[in-house]
């Protein structure tokens, strides 16, 4: 997955985390994120395609209509509840550990990765994580916060990666420890700026953020492990750009 943001900004396969008040474009940048995986998918492994791709969306709302663009209305790769929710991150640990198995063997060098075994990127978008957690009771979300933990920390070098938005910064229900493992974005617009309690949970600083030009409506900050925050202008879906279509076109053409 590639995606340029400005000239010195370019998203790649990583882990990450997007935070963003309601009205500032999570959505709309999942769709954007979502359409170049499906087609780096398509170009890898055009017959499995969406077996790689899951999406929990707890509001049931626009990702989760997606589904209908998948192979058999993605059964297996589209969750809403938290018990489907938690069997779907089940799944997604469950290819981690395998992958993982193929590791043990003495003839791969200690940086070797998902690249070096020819296996086509996995990723798992968790939409309104906050959210969800806050449906589960103690069991369930105990077991999705240990699971997500462990397919974040286990994932990047075995191709598995992990996308999750919020509305704001929360540690009660993501360590600290582990979002500092991801890659931080943090979108605003005119009227929902960057507030410098949340600048600092997620960036641990404030004054140092680079200001937008006067005028302009849609940015946002991103920061990777241990750099500072950059400012991109939030990229925009054509009003003519199908998602539906052109998923079906990526996970169903066959010729």
């Amino acid at each position: 997955m590639r995606l340029e943001l400005s000239s010195e900004l370019i998203l790649t396969d990583f882990h990450y985390l997007i935070i963003g008040p309601s009205g500032t474009g999570k959505t709309l940048f999942l769709m954007l994120l979502i359409a170049k995986i499906a087609k780096e998918l398509k170009q890898i492994d055009k017959e499995n395609a969406h077996h790689h791709l899951y999406i929990i969306d707890p509001k049931g709302t626009s990702l989760y209509s997606l589904r209908h663009s998948f192979k058999e209305k993605g059964r297996n790769q589209f969750a809403m509840d938290p018990e489907k929710a938690r069997q779907l991150l089940q799944n997604f640990y469950n290819i981690i550990e395998e992958r993982a198995k193929l590791f043990d063997n003495d003839k791969f060098s200690f940086d070797a990765d998902y690249q070096t075994l020819n296996l086509s990127p996995c990723y798992l978008i968790f939409d309104e994580f906050v959210d969800l957690m806050a449906k589960s009771d103690k069991k369930i979300k105990d077991e999705i916060g240990r699971l997500l933990v462990q397919c974040i920390t286990m994932g990047r070098q075995l191709g598995c990666f992990t996308i999750l938005t919020m509305i704001r910064p929360d540690t009660s229900y993501l360590p600290g420890l582990i979002r500092s493992t991801m890659m931080k974005i943090y979108l605003a617009t005119q009227g929902k700026e960057v507030d410098e309690q949340g600048a600092i949970m997620i960036f641990n600083t404030f004054k140092r953020l680079p200001k937008p030009t006067h005028g302009t409506q849609f940015y946002g900050y991103a920061q990777g492990e241990g750099g500072v925050p950059k400012l991109f202008l939030t990229p925009k879906l054509s009003k003519q750009f199908n998602i539906r279509k052109f998923l079906s076109d990526c996970f169903n053409d066959t010729s």
